[in-house]
């Protein structure tokens, strides 16, 4: 493992931030202990600049002296996988994309982010979660030397529960098997969660035949393995082809609104949302809606030879 001082590691994980993208959030010192310098160690980064909103330091808590941070964060917490895409495809029919024909790549692009925006609905089951706690609490308030009919019929609607819980289970492990190429991120997930021993760095062979003794061993080796597959960047000058491209000019792509369509309703729905924060479960659902606007944003793409600023 490739070691470096401070300096190159303070430069190197500012240049890493940077590269991603990423927003650095504390802005002030937040470890101080009797005469030791100053110092920023714990770090809040985000994709997004205004995933937090405010940023409150406050004393440490016992022995630390860390200080304690307070953030405001604007969390998406919208359930898509229980939206109410019937009523948001009603929403987008009523919508006349034709008055985008004749606006600027800008217009197209921002009329289709406001919309996919509005419809990414959430379902609250508030009401639900209330109803189990009365459920429950009346449950509770059933004297069995009472009413021991009623004791029964609990234990029996249990079982039938039990039971249920146990077919769900099942068909939900057979449908994540006979999917598992479709979505294997799904797959996977659920099969790691099962797992009760989690698998170590194994011992490995060197190139004197020997095998790594340590953790620190092994990752060093690994490191100069992954640094042989990386070119070495010089700043000579690109060099230019032999041979100039002879082949025929693409001047034209040609796809239809069925093509867009049938992209949009291959998108995989347990993916995270893009930069654009569209969710792939929204894309999906309402492809059959989506798919003409998007396919004259990208068409115009094409003819203007622009693309929307947020790209």
């Amino acid at each position: 493992m490739v070691r470096l001082n401070h300096r190159a590691q303070q430069q190197t994980a500012t240049e890493t931030t940077q590269e991603a993208f990423l927003h650095q959030h504390v802005a002030e010192f937040i470890r101080a202990r009797g005469s030791d310098t100053l110092t920023l160690l714990d770090l809040i980064l985000t994709k997004n600049e205004l995933e937090v909103s405010d940023i409150e330091y406050k004393a440490p808590v016992g022995a630390s002296d860390h200080c304690v941070l307070v953030i405001k964060m604007a969390v998406d917490t919208r359930l898509y996988h229980k939206g109410d895409y019937v009523r948001s495809k009603a929403m987008l029919s009523d919508v006349d994309w034709n008055e985008l024909m004749d606006k600027s790549v800008e217009e197209i692009w921002k009329a289709n982010y406001m919309e996919c925006n509005k419809k990414q609905t959430q379902m609250d089951d508030s009401e639900s979660t209330e109803q189990n706690k009365t459920e429950r609490s009346s449950l509770d308030k059933i004297p069995p030397e009472e009413n021991q009919s009623k004791v029964q019929s609990l234990l029996q609607s249990k079982e039938e529960s039990t039971r249920a819980v146990r077919e769900a289970v099942c068909q939900f492990e057979k449908t994540l098997a006979e999917e598992v190429k479709e979505k294997p991120r799904a797959f996977f997930a659920y099969a790691r969660s099962k797992t009760r021993i989690k698998e170590s760095v194994s011992r490995i062979k060197q190139p004197d035949g020997t095998l790594t003794t340590s953790t620190q061993e092994a990752c060093e080796l690994l490191n100069k393995e992954f640094q042989k597959v990386f070119t070495k960047e010089t700043n000579t000058p690109i060099p230019r082809t032999l041979h100039e491209f002879e082949g025929e000019e693409l001047s034209r792509c040609e796809f239809t609104v069925d093509d867009t369509r049938k992209l949009l309703e291959g998108l995989r729905e347990n993916s995270a949302p893009g930069p654009d924060g569209v969710h792939p479960k929204v894309l999906k659902e309402c492809a059959s809606k989506l798919a003409f606007p998007l396919w004259l944003l990208f068409r115009k793409t094409l003819t203007d030879r622009r693309i929307p600023e947020d790209w």
